[in-house]
């Protein structure tokens, strides 16, 4: 075993071209480092000069995702650079335990990337050796990246022309390869083929010998082609395209690369994180309480994305609890907010464009969904009704009367969200929302799934805001029978998706709906004079319109009630 003076070795982590590299500790303490032995006899004049610029970057670097070099000393034999120790090995070592990352997971180690190149770009560094294995991370279980091996790094602030080649012919940029050109943006085409790998589990080339890969980098002049798209994001996808640019002009720069919609660094977890997820917490109810729903929609998915990235930043595991059980509460409340969202889009449509139908006694047999669980307020100013108005009609679909009030219009266009102005399958941003779910869907924790809890809130709410809306839209063209045959056929499917919501709020808001829906289906029939029965049963309706129904259990037409 090497002797390193003023240091203990334990164990051999790795071997490399020029030397090894061993895990140990200070004498007299515990703190455990890696020493990276370097032969001087292996040295060539240009390694050497390789070693000493590795060094002298490596003393000038301090960040979070750089591997930090502690110390350094030398004997007769050896060269020792005493650095930080990173307990989860490297990228290369982890892919080939995972095989393929998670989307969710691969955005997190992206963001940490980014970080680190923003920092050697504002010192004017250029790594020129990225790849899996000079990424290491700090544990198995959580891990952070740290880029690691400085040995070809240099300081370039534009394009260079150079007489050797520096990197590793499968992550190199194809322009050093082929000409010699050594371009600042030759880490983001490093970074674009790492970001493949770890999204699909190989690189573009597949499995090739060297001749091919340096044949395949000469005759490259496609762009490079995803083998399964639909399987990632398309912010991802075009990242992914952005920077695997044969042309380096083409390319992605720094600056874009840093504000791509997928790297998301406003959000990548840090300190300030916690603090600040809960100034946006604190102001979407108020928002919300003053009507401004879209707002306070937005608050909430910037409050869940800061906390989503504190939960990462936060090494503590009680506070790791605590603020999972946060978001918890937050993300149903948000899940329920945008419910409402798409219920308001639905009613501008029919109230402007949908015929006027005149309130009329309807069908004598009662029709009435379960009550709703919690009192559902009136969520817009602009949709009260107005005192002589008929409070039975109250809700997120209430039916304007024909002459307008001013008040009533000015309210609403400062507060209203409307189908133009909110499209609520549009509006998270970069999926805030779905990826937020699809996270807390891939914690291994024994504790109740809020993603499962309200995914299934979401499904229910989804199939039954897309019949209101088909629905509604139909009435709006004046389909009044189409509507009508649409609603016998899918209402019963409906009623049973949203009592078995597991969200108690969403429930109370579709039962509502389903009540104002079949208000408004009564009066179509009214209006249309139809001769007609409509029987909705527990298992099974019948309806027709202009002809009379026969149905098989006349007695039992009494209880042909919805519960």
């Amino acid at each position: 075993m090497i002797k390193v003076p003023g240091f203990v070795i334990s164990q051999l982590l790795g071997r490399g071209t020029y030397g090894q590299v061993y895990m140990g500790r200070k004498s007299g303490s515990s703190k455990l480092v890696a020493i990276k032995c370097i032969m001087k006899l292996k040295l060539s004049n240009q390694a050497r000069d390789n070693l000493v610029s590795e060094i002298s970057i490596l003393k000038a670097l301090e960040h979070p995702h750089i591997v930090r070099m502690l110390d350094f000393t030398w004997d007769a034999s050896f060269v020792y650079i005493i650095m930080e120790f990173c307990g989860g090995g490297d990228l290369s070592r982890f892919l080939r335990l995972k095989k393929r990352l998670d989307e969710l997971l691969v955005q997190r180690f992206l963001q940490q990337l980014a970080l680190a190149l923003q920092y050697l770009k504002s010192k004017n560094i250029v790594h020129m050796d990225l790849k899996p294995q000079n990424i290491l991370l700090t544990s198995i279980n959580n891990p952070s990246l740290k880029l690691a091996d400085f040995g070809f790094a240099q300081c370039i602030k534009e394009t260079a022309k150079k007489n050797e080649v520096r990197g590793t012919l499968l992550y190199m940029a194809p322009e050093i390869f082929c000409d010699g050109f050594y371009h600042p943006s030759c880490d983001l085409w490093s970074i674009g083929i790492i970001l493949y790998e770890c999204l699909f589990g190989t690189t573009p080339y597949g499995q090739i010998t060297i001749e091919q890969l340096k044949e395949k980098l000469v005759a490259m002049d496609e762009q490079i082609k995803l083998p399964s798209p639909n399987e990632i994001s398309k912010p991802c996808a075009a990242l992914i395209h952005g920077l695997l640019r044969r042309n380096p002009s083409e390319r992605l720069n720094h600056e874009q690369f840093f504000s791509h919609p997928f790297i998301d660094l406003d959000h990548a977890p840090s300190a300030q994180s916690l603090d600040k997820a809960a100034e946006y917490l604190k102001r979407a109810p108020q928002l919300e309480s003053l009507g401004k729903l879209c707002e306070a929609y937005d608050c909430y998915l910037e409050g869940l994305n800061h906390l989503m990235a504190a939960y990462n930043y936060e090494p503590s595991r009680f506070k790791k609890s605590q603020i999972r059980n946060l978001m918890k509460d937050h993300l149903l409340k948000t899940e329920s907010l945008k419910l409402e969202l798409c219920l308001l889009s639905h009613t501008d449509v029919t109230s402007s464009s949908s015929p006027q139908l005149e309130p009329k006694t309807l069908n004598s047999q009662a029709v009435n969904l379960p009550d709703p669980i919690v009192p559902v307020k009136c969520y817009d100013v602009s949709r009260q009704p107005k005192k002589n108005a008929d409070s039975s009609k109250k809700g997120l679909f209430h039916y304007l009367p024909k002459e307008k009030d001013d008040h009533q219009s000015s309210l609403k266009s400062k507060s209203s969200p409307t189908s133009e102005t909110y499209q609520p399958q549009d509006s998270d941003k970069a999926g805030i929302l779905t990826r937020i779910k699809h996270w807390f869907s891939r914690q291994n924790d024994k504790t109740e799934n809020p993603y499962e809890y309200s995914g299934k809130a979401s499904t229910s709410s989804n199939i039954v805001v897309e019949f209101l809306d088909k629905f509604y839209k139909l009435i709006s063209t004046h389909r009044l029978q189409e509507a009508l045959i649409y609603f016998q056929n899918e209402f019963s499917n409906c009623l049973k998706e949203a009592q078995n919501d597991s969200n108690s709020k969403n429930r109370s808001i579709l039962f509502k709906e389903l009540n104002l829906a079949m208000d408004k289906a009564e009066q179509i029939k009214a209006k249309l004079n139809c001769n007609s029965t409509m029987m909705i049963g527990e298992n099974e309706s019948s309806f027709q319109i202009g002809e009379e129904v026969l149905d098989e259990n006349p007695q039992e037409e009494d209880h042909c009630l919805l519960m």
